[in-house]
């Protein structure tokens, strides 16, 4: 952190783990005390134990002891909510935490359904104008050379792009303007959420949750999902 004073620093925690969970508050505080700069990003996801993998092979034989419910993840995550705030920083994303001035460009980018380019085995690349690019090889294919033989384009329906805003600008504090939405899927927003029966998100041209909804915010999504 001493080398890296004059950069920006993101970390990203993972949470819920196996072992002991990363305690933030005490980083903030290591920083403080040793006149070390904190970082201007930070991203926290939850583990997710998958069926067939090494870890969960551990969990299932007893050699790792690992009991995480869905109500201890929860209250791990407004721990970290709660310390993250009062530490000065804008939770801006479901996962996403950051100093005044330093949303991730990037991510605001992808969660915007903005254009970017995916370049490499299996990347995938997106137009604000409705389509994907995805190339559909492996390593041993794009290693090949001939990389422009394996990609597809996909034409987006109204619908799909919908769907996609939805997903992405519901978990942000921002939310989803009505007026770009109907523009760019011909939906109005308003009735979509009345029609989903959660019309208490939706105020001011704007729908958009609560930082205590973002625990729910695939129930919204799914339910707004079923109302397309």
């Amino acid at each position: 952190l001493i080398l890296l004073k004059d950069k920006c620093i993101n970390f990203d925690f993972i949470l819920s783990t196996p072992r002991k969970d990363n305690d933030v508050e005490a980083l903030m505080n290591f920083c403080s005390s040793n006149n070390l700069k904190t970082p201007e990003h930070l991203s926290f996801y939850l583990l997710s134990v998958e069926s067939g993998t090494a870890l969960y092979r551990k969990i299932k034989n007893g050699i790792i002891d690992y009991n995480s419910t869905d109500d201890k993840m929860a209250d791990k995550l407004k721990d970290v909510w709660k310390a993250l705030s009062s530490f000065g920083y804008e939770h801006y994303e479901v996962s996403a935490f950051a100093k005044k001035g330093y949303r991730c460009r990037h991510n605001l980018n992808y969660w915007h359904l903005g254009s970017y380019v995916g370049l490499g085995a299996s990347a995938a690349s997106h137009s604000s104008k409705g389509f994907d690019i995805v190339f559909q090889g492996g390593v041993k294919e794009y290693n090949k050379g001939d990389v422009f033989s394996e990609y597809s384009i996909e034409q987006l329906s109204k619908k799909d792009i919908a769907a996609e805003i939805i997903l992405s600008g519901l978990r942000t504090k921002d939310g989803i303007n009505e007026n770009d939405f109907l523009k760019r899927t011909g939906y109005s927003l308003e009735a979509l959420c009345n029609k989903a029966g959660i019309p208490s998100i939706y105020k001011k041209g704007t729908a958009r949750l609560s930082e205590s909804e973002f625990l729910l915010s695939d129930w919204y999504i799914e339910r707004l999902f079923d109302a397309l």
